[in-house]
């Protein structure tokens, strides 16, 4: 079973989203991580009656604030490895892989030169051309296009 994740705050719940509070250095340090207290709900639950009527729940986010660096850090280090310990019966907690893991691209100097098919080039935009393969007639009894009849009624 997965569980998703919903984290889209409305107007009148923004307030609640902490992360507003750091958008700024979650900019200046795209590599950090950062830990977060969170609170959820079940926001609903899908069942898939082609794979045996398995249910996975949405969770949505309610409130969400970023703990910000210091003491705290350890300590809640420690909870989550508690926590995860509880869950999983696991002792050792490996850090998740970031988007940042692995080597990094090379600088655009020295990237290999990757070949490729040239592109044929699209003909160019005529506004004049048919917007559909249906004949004018289809359209209406004089051959025009119905937003063009309108704009000859008004005149």
């Amino acid at each position: 079973m997965s569980v998703k994740i919903a984290a889209q705050f409305k107007k009148d719940t923004r307030p609640l989203n902490g992360l507003e509070s750091i958008a700024d250095d979650l900019i200046k340090e795209p590599h950090r991580r950062w830990f977060i207290i969170a609170e959820v709900e079940n926001r609903r639950t899908v069942i898939d009656h082609s794979d045996g009527d398995a249910e996975s729940p949405t969770v949505n986010l309610v409130h969400i604030e970023p703990m910000l660096s210091g003491a705290g850090e350890d300590t809640i280090r420690k909870m989550l490895k508690a926590a995860y310990k509880a869950r999983t019966g696991n002792d050792t907690v490996e850090p998740a892989p970031t988007l940042f893991d692995g080597d990094p691209p090379p600088a655009d100097d020295t990237a290999p030169e990757v070949p490729h098919e040239p592109v044929e080039e699209e003909p160019p935009f005529d506004p004049d051309a048919p917007v559909s393969e249906r004949k004018g007639d289809d359209w209406l009894d004089d051959g025009k296009p119905p937003a063009a009849k309108k704009a000859r009624a008004k005149s």
